[in-house]
Order: structure tokens, then C-alpha cells, then sequence
């Protein structure tokens, strides 16, 4: 099955909404990265493509905006994302301070929320950077 034969079962995107695709499925079993997505005001359409609903799949276009690890991973998903109108941004995989840094100024950027992210973001890598 192919995204436009899965048939949408919403078809109006839900402001301040994101897909996150290419994360590993470690991702989905750590709280903080959907905690800080939270804290920024924004909600998490899915995690695709490791365990994801049918359900999920089929709204995949009704996020506001799309990020993507490694998009040369997703070129198919990653152009009928763009040809249903939804943003598709690429972020670095968020391992290690530097990068998970960059991953949520990334997506902050990308909503106008950079003056946001530092706050949140400081009580997590805090802890972190004081070992380095």
C-alpha cells in the first residue's frame, strides 16, 4: 500500500503539530524527547516508520510539519509528504548533547520558538554538559 491509497482519515492539517521519522526505536521507548516536544507547545503526530498504526499512517499529512533523520533514507515518503503541503525538515539524530542540542533548536527554529528551547532544554543537558 502506498500513502495515497491508505486514504487519508483526516485531511486538515493540526497547527503545531510535527511527524518525527527515521528515529530509532529506542526513541519511542525514551520519555524526554517527546517530554521536551511537550514543553515547546507542540504535539507528536507520530514516530514513523518503526511501530506505527494503520491509524497513524493514515494521518501522517495532517501534521503541520515533517522532521526527518536522514532523508535520503525517505525520498518517496519525504516527497508525497511535500506534495500534500506539509513542511519536511531534516534534523540530526539526537544522540550525544551537541546533536540533541541542534535537534530541538532545529524544530524550535522551524516554529518561530527559539527564545523558548533554552529554558526547556537546560534542566536536561545541565546534568550532562557539568561531566564534560
Amino acid at each position: 500500500a502506498t500513502l495515497a491509497t491508505l486514504g487519508p482519515t483526516e485531511t486538515q492539517q493540526i497547527p503545531d503539530s510535527i511527524n518525527l521519522i527515521g528515529m530509532p526505536e529506542w526513541a519511542q521507548e525514551h520519555p524526554e524527547p517527546l517530554q521536551i516536544l511537550g514543553e515547546m507547545g507542540l504535539k507528536i503526530g507520530g514516530m514513523y516508520p518503526n511501530a506505527t498504526s494503520l491509524d497513524a499512517w493514515r494521518s501522517i499529512g495532517t501534521a503541520e510539519k515533517s522532521f526527518v533523520v536522514d532523508a535520503s533514507v525517505y525520498p518517496k515518503l519525504t516527497k508525497t509528504l511535500e506534495s500534500m503541503g506539509q513542511e519536511v525538515v531534516e534534523v540530526p539524530l539526537p544522540i550525544g548533547v551537541r546533536q540533541s542540542r541542534r535537534f530541538y533548536e532545529t524544530i524550535a527554529k522551524s516554529f518561530g520558538k527559539e527564545a523558548d528551547i533554552a529554558p526547556i532544554l537546560h534542566p536536561h543537558v545541565q546534568p550532562a554538559e557539568r561531566l564534560m
